[in-house]
């Protein structure tokens, strides 16, 4: 395991930003569908949750009008973007896109099937509103005098691990890049959580930011 990591986007406070130009991508549709939609899949979970930094369970809704992918190979992301099954899509950079969809013409299972899409989740949405995507990142904050490594092998996670880095030294809190799918990120953080060594584990999100134009 590398404990350092190059990342490609800016951190803060455990959320990866991206500003107005998601919002002005998904505007456009968001009043002609509805947020609360669970489609026609009546086996999907209807939230998702962590231990945040703030030392609460934080709760966030399935938004399965939403969703983020990693394509793969990272050049055709842009035109994976361009397909008419999405309302509309965004190619982010490395991979990423995200995209709106409608939920009852189009499935994550569907979606994750096609050849491009190395993974695929449904994004999230806080009670306030605002709405997030996983990445392969998640935050950590250790007790005093615990070891990350620790903690991972007291979990069992320690091979999930890809690459780790100390974020504030004085904190204990580290950035760590993971080897799962998207959907067991939560799994992931709550098992660390859980080991009682930790004062947080939270993931590294896509947030989407209302801004006024």
């Amino acid at each position: 395991m590398n404990r350092k990591i190059k990342i490609p986007f800016e951190n803060q406070r455990g959320t990866v930003e991206i500003l107005c130009i998601i919002m002005m991508l998904f505007s456009a549709v968001s009043g002609c569908e509805n947020k609360d939609s669970k489609g026609d899949d009546l086996t999907l979970p209807s939230y998702e949750s962590y231990f945040s930094r703030l030392g609460v369970e934080e709760t966030l809704a399935i938004r399965n009008d939403r969703v983020i992918m990693k394509i793969n190979p990272e050049a055709d992301a842009k035109a994976f973007a361009g397909q008419s099954i999405f309302s509309s899509a965004l190619d982010m950079g490395y991979g990423w896109v995200i995209a709106s969809i409608n939920p009852k013409k189009t499935k994550l299972d569907g979606l994750k099937k096609m050849a491009e899409v190395e993974d695929a989740a449904f994004g999230l949405e806080y009670s306030v509103g605002t709405v997030q995507y996983l990445t392969y990142q998640i935050f950590v904050g250790c007790k005093e005098n615990e070891e990350p490594e620790k903690i991972l092998a007291l979990a069992g996670l320690s091979e999930n691990v890809v690459t780790m880095e100390l974020l504030n030294e004085h904190n204990e809190i580290y950035v760590m890049t993971l080897n799962v799918k998207l959907e067991q990120i939560f799994q992931f953080c709550r098992a660390l959580y859980e080991t009682g060594l930790c004062e947080f584990a939270e993931p590294s999100f896509f947030r989407e930011i209302k801004i006024g134009i």
